[in-house]
């Protein structure tokens, strides 16, 4: 049995304007069973603006991705190249470990990408409060480029040798890359980096 548990919030509904979940099986009997009855009890339905909030975003989902999928292209190349950055995390880049399967698998390797920076949590820290255009957040899948420094934001109180345990190193940083002009997310990166 296959289940997945898929958050509606973030591309789906594209534009941060509404919260949402889905849960998706293909054992048909038990979704319309016990699954049916938990969801009932518990109450896990949509109010109504959120769900035409979500059907509005569905609509544009596949040119959205689009657009995310090519500025998060051109970001990953940018920032592979760049000199302040000493690693990219990038599906769509060709030395990612999981460069084949994602080719086989995937039409597009995302809009979401990491990096880390070379001078560390300083580094991290002087690049975010330098973002003009960009968005410092902890969310994703909304039009707008997010981007968050979990080492001083999500992740800041966990301990750093935890941290580092999951590659949640003092550099990382983290991008949802949106669908603004490339150009001027290239800028405002650029910018930040130096």
């Amino acid at each position: 049995m296959d289940y997945v548990f898929h958050s509606t919030t973030k591309f789906l509904n594209g534009h941060g304007t509404a919260i949402g979940g889905v849960l998706i099986g293909s054992d048909v009997e038990l979704m319309n069973g016990p699954v049916e009855k938990v969801h009932r009890l518990l109450g896990a339905n949509s109010n109504p603006f959120d769900a035409f909030m979500l059907t509005q975003g569905i609509k544009t989902l596949e040119v959205r991705m689009e657009r995310h999928c090519h500025n998060a292209m051109e970001v990953a190349g940018f920032l592979d190249g760049h000199q302040a950055v000493a690693s990219v995390n990038y599906l769509g880049l060709t030395d990612h470990p999981d460069f084949m399967i994602a080719s086989r698998q995937m039409k597009h390797p995302g809009a979401m990408l990491s990096f880390e920076l070379k001078g560390g949590l300083d580094a991290g820290k002087r690049f975010i409060d330098k973002l003009r255009m960009c968005l410092r957040a902890v969310s994703l899948g909304t039009t707008d480029t997010l981007v968050c420094h979990p080492a001083s934001m999500t992740h800041y109180s966990v301990p750093k040798e935890l941290r580092e345990k999951y590659d949640i190193t003092d550099g990382l940083i983290r991008m949802s890359v949106g669908i603004e002009s490339v150009t001027d997310i290239l800028t405002d990166l650029d910018q930040a980096l130096a």
